[in-house]
């Protein structure tokens, strides 16, 4: 006889958090589903940059990989972009960008003239494309998308003002790396190949 077992360590500390709230607070269904969402989520990404980090030490590029994770993080907030389909898919990608990125910043430093072209390309996708919602959070709100792009762009072009003030490569470097991945992640050609659905919000405005 054969015995499917199977433990989900994210739904399990979830739970216990939820528990927890639920003896403190009074939540309806509703409001415990999006606590419960929440929670799963933040843990998933506290779980993976920490992943990121612990495998950043051996390599040396710590530090580096501590600054992508900020700025790109942010980043990422407002302009939004492509998700993987699993959460291995999502860990992989995450790596690849962040140990990629450092690493080749930290080592491999492009010059200043490439970094520049590079990100000034980059910032101009971010300008058109941005944000770029996924089909599990269409953004209807035109409002919203309006006010998320302009906060992209002034974003995107204070990193490079500071990447100037801070005149240094590897800074150069990771600013670029940060601009040129996140605009990659909201471009309609990424979904394409990744076979994801595009401006979202169009089918439910329709």
């Amino acid at each position: 006889m054969k015995i499917n077992f199977k433990f989900d360590i994210y739904e399990y500390i979830t739970i216990k958090i939820i528990s927890f709230f639920k003896k403190k607070i009074d939540l309806n269904k509703s409001s415990l589903e999006k606590l419960s969402l929440g929670v799963l989520v933040l843990l998933i990404n506290i779980f993976k940059i920490a992943f990121v980090l612990i495998v950043s030490l051996p390599l040396g590029i710590l530090k580096e990989t501590i600054v992508l994770v900020l700025f790109f993080g942010v980043l990422r907030f407002f302009s939004l972009g492509i998700h993987a389909k699993s959460s291995i898919g999502c860990t992989i990608m995450t790596l690849f960008i962040y140990i990629f990125s450092s690493y080749l910043s930290h080592n491999y430093p492009l010059s200043i003239s490439i970094v520049m072209i590079l990100s000034l390309i980059s910032l101009i996708i971010i300008f058109v494309y941005s944000p770029a919602d996924t089909y599990n959070r269409p953004l209807t709100d035109s409002k919203k998308r309006k006010k998320l792009k302009i906060q992209s762009l002034i974003l995107s072009i204070l990193y490079l003002l500071l990447s100037i003030i801070v005149n240094n490569l590897i800074f150069y470097n990771l600013i670029m790396y940060c601009l040129l991945f996140q605009s990659i992640s909201i471009h309609p050609i990424t979904y394409k190949i990744f076979k994801q659905p595009y401006s979202n919000y169009k089918n439910l405005i329709q």
